[in-house]
Order: C-alpha cells, then sequence, then structure tokens
C-alpha cells in the first residue's frame, strides 16, 4: 500500500509551484504555541542528549496518566499517535478492523500493512454515527475505529452509545481523540469517563495538533494494564526522545488550553458565518479547528486548490482521497482572524469569477 497524501505538504507545492511564501489551510494544527516549550528546550543539555532514556518510560507514562487520574500502567505512549495506531494493528487478537469513514486514512493504511481485513462503515450526511449500520455488521470485526472529533469532517460525536455497543457485543474500540481538546468540550465527551465501565477501549492523544509540537512526535494512549502490556509487548524500543519526554509538560499548561479553546470557539463561530453567507458551497457544523466545505460552484478541488496556490498563495486540503468523500471536497484549518479574512477575501473572488 502506498503513503498517503496527507496536508501540509508546503514543501512539494512550494518547489512545484515556485512559491516561497505560502499560507497554510491545509494542515489543521493550533495556530498557538504554549509559552514554556522553548524555556523546556533551553535546559535540555549536551549531557541530557547522550543517555539511554528508560526503555519503558515510566516516569513520562506517569506524568501523562498523572494529567488524567490514570497510573502509568494504563499509558503507552509512541513516537506520535500514528504509532500507536500501528501497534494497535499489530495485535494478534485484531484480525478484522472496523473503520467509520470518511476518516484519517492512515487507520486503513495501517490495518492494511498489518495485515489485517478492513470493514468499512459510514457516518450519516452530516456525520453522525449510524448504530444501527454498525450493530448489523459487528460480528464480522474485531475492533472498532472511530475519530472522535472526526477528521475531516471536526464534528464531535456523544459516543455513549457506540461504547455500549461494543460492550455488548464484547468488540475492541479504539477511540481517536487528538482533535477534543479544541473542542472545549472535552470533559463530557471524553471515553475517558467509560474506562471504568468498560475495558476494551483504547483512547489516543497527542501533543501534536493542540499543543503545536507536530515535529515533537509525543502520541499516548490510554487503556487497561491488559491492552497497554499487550501493546508494550510488541513495541520497538527507543520511538521516544529526549525532547517528547521533557515537553510532555505542556500538558499540564491549562491557561494555555483555556486561552486556545476561548479562540477558536469564538473564531469558528465569526469564521464559519462569513464563509456561509457565500453562495455555491456547503460548510459542515464543526467542533474543533477545522472544517469540511463542499463544492457546488463547477469547480474540484483539485482545480481549487491549485488556483488558490497559484494565484494568492494558500493552500487548501483536498479531500478527494478521503473514503466515502470524492472531489468535491476541501478540508481548511481555522487560523487567526487576520488570515482568515484574507481567506474569505480570495475564496470569494475565486467563486465569484
Amino acid at each position: 500500500m502506498t503513503q498517503i497524501k496527507h496536508g501540509a505538504d508546503t514543501n512539494e507545492i512550494k518547489i512545484k509551484y515556485n512559491i516561497d511564501n505560502l499560507v497554510d489551510y491545509s494542515s489543521n494544527v493550533n495556530i498557538f504555541s504554549p509559552e514554556q516549550v522553548e524555556e523546556i528546550i533551553s535546559k535540555i543539555t549536551s549531557k541530557d542528549l547522550n543517555y539511554y532514556l528508560d526503555i519503558n518510560y515510566i516516569e513520562l507514562r506517569r506524568k501523562i496518566g498523572n494529567r488524567y487520574n490514570l497510573k502509568a500502567e494504563n499509558v503507552i505512549v509512541g513516537n506520535g499517535s500514528t504509532e500507536i495506531m500501528f501497534l494497535i494493528m499489530k495485535l494478534e487478537y485484531v484480525k478484522n478492523v472496523g473503520i467509520i469513514n470518511p476518516t484519517f486514512g492512515e487507520y486503513e493504511r495501517a490495518a492494511s500493512l498489518a495485515g489485517k481485513n478492513v470493514v468499512d462503515f459510514f457516518y450519516e450526511d452530516d456525520f453522525t454515527i449510524n448504530l444501527k449500520n454498525i450493530e448489523r455488521d459487528i460480528d464480522k470485526i474485531d475492533i472498532l475505529v472511530v475519530c472522535n472529533p472526526n477528521n475531516p469532517s471536526g464534528n464531535l460525536n456523544n459516543v455513549e452509545e457506540l461504547i455500549l455497543l461494543c460492550k455488548k457485543h464484547n468488540k475492541l474500540l479504539m477511540i481517536d481523540e487528538t482533535f477534543i481538546e479544541f473542542t472545549g468540550e472535552e470533559q463530557k465527551y471524553t471515553a475517558l469517563n467509560y474506562l471504568e465501565m468498560y475495558e476494551n477501549i483504547i483512547i489516543i492523544r497527542a501533543v501534536t495538533k493542540f499543543y503545536a509540537l507536530t515535529s515533537v512526535r509525543l502520541g499516548y494512549a490510554f487503556s487497561t494494564s491488559k491492552i497497554i502490556n499487550d501493546m508494550w509487548a510488541i513495541k520497538e524500543p527507543w520511538t521516544i526522545n529526549i525532547f517528547a519526554e521533557k515537553l510532555a509538560d505542556v500538558i499540564y499548561d491549562l491557561k494555555f488550553l483555556e486561552k486556545s479553546q476561548c479562540y477558536y470557539k469564538n473564531e469558528i463561530i465569526r469564521f464559519s458565518n462569513e464563509l456561509s453567507k457565500i453562495e455555491g458551497i456547503r460548510i459542515y457544523p464543526t467542533d474543533t479547528n477545522f472544517m469540511l466545505i463542499k463544492l457546488n460552484f463547477g469547480k474540484t478541488s483539485s482545480e481549487l486548490k491549485e488556483i488558490m496556490v497559484k494565484k494568492y498563495g494558500i493552500l487548501i486540503r483536498d479531500c478527494s482521497n478521503f473514503k466515502g468523500l470524492n472531489d468535491s471536497f476541501i478540508r481548511i484549518n481555522i487560523k487567526d482572524s487576520v488570515n482568515n479574512d484574507n481567506f474569505l477575501k480570495c475564496f470569494k473572488d475565486v467563486i465569484c469569477n
């Protein structure tokens, strides 16, 4: 299986179109960064770089676990959330993988590379979960994969009934909550609320998106000690570096959490309202820092992407490679209000002309 095209292919685009300055609306990363990042990095010395980290990352797992009132034995860490997804798919008792689409393509790629059978499920048109369709084919799977909030649609689903369904049929459930901090509804909707009620849940988080540490590559997952141990038994050693270990402290920055949530709550409303005034597109309601748009004005997603890059130096995400979508869908990040206003101006210009 080939590599999947993701957003933020900025270097490739710059070379292709000979553009130096590119405004990236294709990636879904926080526009803010925690203040203490530079201070944490500045304290890492050459001595710190010249020793092996604890192969079991006990202190790091304890640090992350404490943030969510869990023990270290209930936490696994990885080189970004993707390593953890790939680990889950390598579990011996995971043979048939159900994925609710359209969603992040690496779930299917991880399953396929591990030699697992993929069973496709699909969201309703409004990206709500169709429980009846899932229950109809649930005996065909060992694990169900759901992204919440979902990528690329940005919406947050209440997963309580989905968890009860998986419990009823004794199925594993992997919930990717990489974007849940953006919503401001984390405490209400996180699957962490159900860990004691159902033992076969794996919840994935990362510092990548919300804490704007994409290059640090620190992901983590929560589950029962049995499932964590099963994953640890097949995990490659030393996939976490000293920078990731130290920068895990940012998850305790509640001021940063509140600042980001407040900004996105207000800007989502403002930006969505302005976009909804444009004819020829459909805006899907979002709970996070990006939104899905359906085009209906005579241009495909790839055509629009090329126009926006060549004419305005703005990169959008062509969503035609998401299973269940087609070449009329794009995804855009929500940036600062100045850039968003410029995006609106350019976007209108393309649609109206």
